[in-house]
């Protein structure tokens, strides 16, 4: 399992707000809800121009807002999401009997060993409210639902002995706001702690885990379509080209690119991502290419990518299907791995299956070339330097018949005539004798 301390941080969180706000065309609004008699209600938007609202509520009692972008107006329905913007997470600790230092202990130790990473905020009042901020915020669709989805539920269960709360932050949820009176306990809602932002994809990188498959699960329902012989056969190429670019010493610059690629096509046809991450090393070694800083992430990444595919090819009956935003990144196509990799003319010589339309073509007319060539060979004619030879001996021969017929005393139309050749031949021949 990749290590949640490799997650990159991108930015320093310099005020609480920071984590719920985000940047772009499709930022949208943070929404304000107090506690009426008639239950919650929301009271006010802000956008990204007007956070000195927000200080109007400090040490107001049990007042909630939105962690996520919504669009204008007082609707936080899924359908008004705009922006991802904050993954929240709401530990109630005080009703498993555990004290706020001793979870707050316990949050520190697992980001030490890389169970869970930093929070980019942590608040609390009665129990703990864990941020995690995207940097920029990450605009809404299938993709970034999907993604966003993985992050929580990992965290939610990383974080299930300290009771975290499924129902109570969801994606279009609410959460008590920083500086506000909780008025069931009394207490302020302090922050305590203000880190860094993540990426969507840096935390999807960490929470990411592939369906629960038994290992011949793959091999049963994939290896006998033409994707996995295709992965197979481009496999073998690419450990060709990495043996081949070593040897030139071409080394640098292609090495992610190649190693995603290789690592995408080996997650076609092994199930754990170990056996795919020791496959791709394995192939790199071999060539006597050093692994980078990179190398971890750029496989974790390829084997996500091929098994998300893998799962939405299985449903969708074995066919390859395209759809807008839904972030499943297909096999790529031949003339795209070529590009990427910056295949040149002379690397075509030890590769079989990842050429170009170009070079098939160079290759079927050499091929049919050779065919002809065998066939005219099986039907016992000879090569053109065979025929040459052949004819120079002819020719001799006949040179040496004429000179004796002629010494007989034939004369040169007679001779001409039994040789089949003319008489200027005749006569070209004697100039030379």
């Amino acid at each position: 399992m990749k290590s949640a301390l490799s997650v990159e941080k991108v930015n320093k969180v310099r005020k609480w707000t920071d984590v719920s706000w985000g940047y772009g065309k499709s930022v949208g609004y943070v929404q304000v809800w107090l506690i009426t008699d008639k239950g919650f209600s929301c009271v006010d938007t802000v956008s990204k121009t007007e956070l000195h609202k927000l200080e109007k509520y400090y040490d107001k009692p049990d007042v909630y807002m939105t962690f996520n972008g919504f669009e204008d107006g007082y609707s936080r329905k899924q359908d008004n999401l705009k922006q991802y913007r904050t993954v929240a997470i709401d530990l109630d600790i005080y009703k498993i009997g555990i004290s706020p230092l001793k979870a707050l202990e316990e949050i520190q130790a697992r980001v030490r060993v890389g169970t869970i990473p930093e929070p980019s905020m942590l608040a609390t009042s009665n129990g703990f409210h864990l941020y995690y901020s995207i940097y920029d915020g990450s605009a809404v669709n299938i993709k970034t639902t999907r993604m966003y989805n993985a992050v929580r539920t990992k965290l939610l269960n990383e974080l299930k002995d300290l009771n975290s709360d499924y129902v109570a932050t969801p994606v279009n949820g609410l959460i008590r706001m920083p500086n506000t009176i909780n008025t069931r306990t009394g207490k302020r809602n302090e922050v305590i702690m203000l880190q860094s932002e993540y990426t969507l994809e840096e935390l999807y990188l960490w929470a990411y885990e592939p369906l629960q498959t038994s290992k011949s699960d793959r091999k049963r329902f994939f290896s006998r379509h033409t994707l996995s012989k295709r992965a197979v056969e481009r496999l073998t190429d690419l450990r060709a080209l990495l043996v081949y670019r070593s040897s030139k010493g071409k080394e640098k610059g292609y090495r992610n690119n190649l190693a995603y690629i290789y690592a995408y096509h080996s997650a076609l046809v092994n199930d754990e991502e170990e056996d795919v991450r020791k496959d791709t090393a394995s192939a790199f070694k071999k060539a006597k290419i050093g692994l980078d800083k990179q190398f971890e992430r750029t496989v974790r990444q390829a084997y996500i990518n091929a098994n998300e595919f893998i799962e939405q090819y299985h449903k969708d009956g074995m066919r390859i299907v395209y759809r807008e935003s839904d972030g499943i990144i297909k096999p790529h196509k031949t003339e795209t791995i070529i590009n990427l990799l910056d295949i040149e003319e002379d690397e075509y010589k030890v590769l079989n299956y990842l050429v170009g339309q170009a070079e098939k073509q160079k290759r079927k007319i050499l091929n049919d070339r050779e065919y002809k060539t065998r066939k005219r060979r099986e039907q016992g004619i000879g090569t053109l330097s065979d025929y040459n030879v052949s004819r120079k001996r002819e020719m001799m021969i006949k040179r040496t018949k004429a000179s004796e017929l002629l010494n007989k005393g034939y004369t040169k139309t007679d001779v001409a005539k039994k040789l089949n050749v003319s008489r200027r031949t005749i006569y070209n021949w004697l100039k030379d004798m």
